[in-house]
């Protein structure tokens, strides 16, 4: 890793996945989770007051994309606040359907954008984007539970959006 404070990042994040895991069955009082009857769309489990979803599997890449997602989120405002330069080499772990992938790519000219999914109909969707769109400095990325998958040392950025599951 470039900078230490990705690898911190993405360290306390792979922690934290562990501990969700691991937490799964646990309903101590010293828990950060609460339960409740489960909604249409979650689990029944909360963080933070907000009810942990199932995973969303690619057919719902729809969704990803919904046109009411930059108001939502305030995406333009947030890629335009990264910290990124044109050569920078940005990772998109659970990148879906590439939503964040395709807007970085372009201030990235002469860096790259791992984009990082689990599951093959993404990786395959992402890569004939990338081609459709033409960008060159988007790499798909398969990654599993455990891994990104992703080169050591070589990241400035890494994002996760809604990949706490």
């Amino acid at each position: 890793m470039k900078n230490p404070a990705i690898l911190l990042l993405m360290s306390l994040s792979f922690c934290l996945n562990l501990s969700c895991s691991a937490q799964n069955k646990s309903k101590t009082a010293d828990s950060p989770y609460s339960y409740k009857v489960a909604s249409m769309d979650g689990i029944g489990k909360v963080y933070m007051g907000r009810e942990i979803s199932f995973v969303m599997g690619f057919q719902g890449k729809e969704w990803l994309e919904r046109r009411s997602r930059e108001q939502e989120e305030s995406v333009s405002l947030a890629i335009e606040n990264l910290p990124i330069s044109s050569e920078s080499i940005v990772a998109d772990l659970g990148a879906g359907s590439g939503y964040y992938t395709f807007r970085i790519a372009p201030k990235v000219n002469d860096g790259k954008v791992y984009a990082v999914e689990i599951q093959d109909d993404a990786i395959q969707y992402l890569g004939t984007k990338s081609e459709e769109l033409g960008f060159q400095n988007v790499v798909p990325i398969k990654g599993s539970e455990t891994s990104p998958n992703l080169p050591e040392n070589q990241l400035d950025l890494v994002i996760m959006v809604d990949v706490y599951h």
